[in-house]
């Protein structure tokens, strides 16, 4: 009969133990949900602060350079996109004073075909 009364006192103090177990695993979850809604708003805020600081340096920064976890990591990002962009505009700038381009179509020649004799039409014909 001891055992049955020993068992029987054990059941019942399991049975707190299990409620509150539960109870922890619970508190637990939400704690986690709680936490992953936290992270997803912070997300959601860090990726509206980025759009509007491509938006406020429109044509002055590489878009794809402006990166970053933080606030402060994407400002210090924008300094990196903006040296880059002012390189590349700048290489561009040089490469394109370089480049020469012919304006319209080419001078017409000096003498009209009408007056060159048969020989040099096919020369001019050939050289073309």
């Amino acid at each position: 009969m001891d055992e049955q009364v020993q068992m029987t006192e054990e059941q019942g103090s399991a049975e707190p133990l299990e409620v509150a177990r539960g109870e922890l695993l619970a508190a637990r979850e939400e704690v986690a949900e709680q936490r992953q809604r936290g992270e997803a708003a912070e997300q959601r805020a860090l990726q509206a602060y980025r759009r509007a600081l491509l938006a406020e340096h429109r044509d002055e920064v590489i878009d794809e350079l402006v990166q970053g976890a933080s606030e402060e990591e994407l400002e210090a990002s924008l300094e990196t996109a903006r040296t880059a962009y002012q390189r590349v505009a700048e290489q561009t700038r040089q490469s394109a004073g370089v480049t020469h381009v012919p304006v319209g179509a080419p001078a017409r020649q000096s003498e009209p075909p009408e007056a060159l004799s048969p020989l040099d039409k096919i020369v001019r014909g050939l050289r073309k």
